[in-house]
């Protein structure tokens, strides 16, 4: 049995409908590979930036203590990465769970996609540090309050 007639008369009608037009013919092969692509080249600038201005602004409108830093912004790419990355696993697993997809959707891919994560989550320790220290070193007295509660007072671990 194949996986579109497993997964109901609702869901085989919507896959029917959905490809409307689609006849696999050499050219819309071509052009389905040159648009993917495309789109996987697109994204990468497009993420950056986003996450980039996002960081920018928080760091400049807020008047609060330690928001100010110059790191913001590639600590928010960093982070957009590590938990897109994070959910990807979580939503491959609940997929292959939910569908009985272990055939297609095996540890191997868990485990390359572990060591993706890896060096982003790495990058992202780094940056929080990096982000810790200056505010820290320079003692201003709000950054102290924030540096001491979040290292032995209300907030830490």
């Amino acid at each position: 049995r194949t996986l579109g007639a497993r997964a109901g008369g609702q869901r085989l009608a919507l896959w029917r409908l959905l490809p409307r037009g689609w006849r696999d013919t050499p050219a819309q092969r071509r052009l389905l590979h040159r648009m993917t692509g495309f789109l996987a080249v697109l994204i990468i600038p497009l993420a950056v930036s986003v996450h980039s201005v996002l960081g920018w602004a928080f760091a400049i409108t807020s008047f609060r203590p330690w928001w100010n830093e110059e790191l913001w912004a590639p600590l928010f790419v960093i982070a957009a990465l590590y938990s897109g990355i994070a959910l990807v696993i979580v939503s491959l697993a609940a997929l292959r769970r939910g569908y009985g997809l272990q055939d297609y959707i095996t540890d191997r891919h868990f485990t390359r996609l572990s060591l993706v994560l890896v060096p982003f989550g790495a990058a992202y320790l780094y940056m929080s540090v990096a982000d810790f220290l200056p505010g820290a070193y320079h003692g201003q007295p709000s950054t102290a309050v924030v540096f001491r509660k979040l290292l032995v007072g209300t907030y830490a671990p």
